[in-house]
């Protein structure tokens, strides 16, 4: 499993919506349930200077393509844009409450059960839970 890290800095998960992330940084899930870490990726969407509104479709598809190799996005803000990654992509958005970097990841750690089920959910039914750590 791959996840995303919408972020603000190497400490701070972003303060504006995932799509808005100055960076990502990804992770791989080791079969020891480690995380390790596979790289930082620059988020060249913020700095695209079209005159598409804030909860634009076409940005969410631009994050999705971006990030096409990741399964987890994990954000602080969601936004509307953000469920609809969770209705019309492969996706698992995972909402996390603390902007503190290491406080997310312990959170996750914790609640890998419950991400690996929805995971498995989402490829049997298609239907996918939300998750707030």
């Amino acid at each position: 499993m791959r996840l995303a890290f919408g972020m603000e800095n190497e400490n701070l998960l972003s303060d504006k919506h995932f799509g808005d992330s100055n960076f990502y940084s990804i992770y791989d899930l080791a079969d020891d349930d480690k995380m390790e870490f596979v790289s930082k990726r620059t988020n060249p969407l913020i700095f695209e200077t079209d005159d598409h509104e804030e909860h634009d479709p076409h940005k969410a598809k631009k994050v999705v393509a971006l990030l096409s190799d990741c399964d987890v996005f994990v954000a602080h803000r969601m936004g509307p844009n953000f469920m609809k990654i969770k209705s019309n992509s492969d996706k698992f958005p995972v909402f996390a409450s603390n902007r503190d970097f290491t406080i997310t990841m312990e959170s996750l750690l914790a609640k890998l059960d419950i991400i690996k089920k929805n995971l498995l959910k989402r490829k049997e039914t298609g239907e996918l839970d939300m998750v707030r750590l």
